[in-house]
């Protein structure tokens, strides 16, 4: 099961079990998250998805964006305008999950 092995694989780390589970729950989330978006974007081959390709300007053609003024910020500034389909975006913040593992290993084999 997954679970065992994810607990297996932070065994030497100086996480509390609580805080075992929690990393794991977060990854998992993380990755489902990801399957999901990759299952809702999919297309037939040869065919091409505005959506996956173009996610800022499809978010930014929506008439309600209008009226988010902070949304419209971003959007303006060229946030989401990569494909966001990409592994570098599901990159980034599995890195950064993983970076905030790290500082909570840190602390917790600080504390003893």
């Amino acid at each position: 099961m997954w679970l065992d092995r994810g607990f297996a694989c932070l065994a030497g780390t100086a996480l509390s079990e609580h805080d075992k589970s929690d990393a794991l729950l977060l990854l998992s989330g993380y990755v489902l998250w990801e399957a999901r978006w990759r299952a809702e974007t999919a297309v037939p081959p040869g065919e091409r998805s505005r959506l996956a390709e173009d996610f800022g300007g499809t978010v930014r053609d929506m008439p309600q964006t209008r009226e988010l003024p902070s949304l419209g910020r971003a959007l303006q500034a060229g946030a989401l305008g990569a494909p966001a389909s990409s592994y570098g975006s599901f990159d980034f913040g599995l890195a950064r999950i993983l970076d905030g593992l790290e500082v909570l290993e840190r602390a917790s084999r600080a504390q003893g």
